[in-house]
């Protein structure tokens, strides 16, 4: 199976699943890692700004 957080592939002794509930209709359930995914910065950075 995939990590829903770094879509790496994962055994089932390294997974837990979460079930995520449906606004309006039936629910999902979420595979990841049990411990914490190293997810690259995918945050986008601000340029430096020039001296005034």
């Amino acid at each position: 199976m995939i990590c829903a957080r770094c879509d790496e592939p994962m055994t089932d002794e390294e997974a837990v699943a979460y079930t995520v509930p449906g606004a309006s209709g039936p629910g999902i359930t979420i595979h990841v890692h049990r411990v914490l995914c190293d997810i690259p910065d995918t945050t986008p950075r601000r340029y430096p700004t020039p001296p005034c």
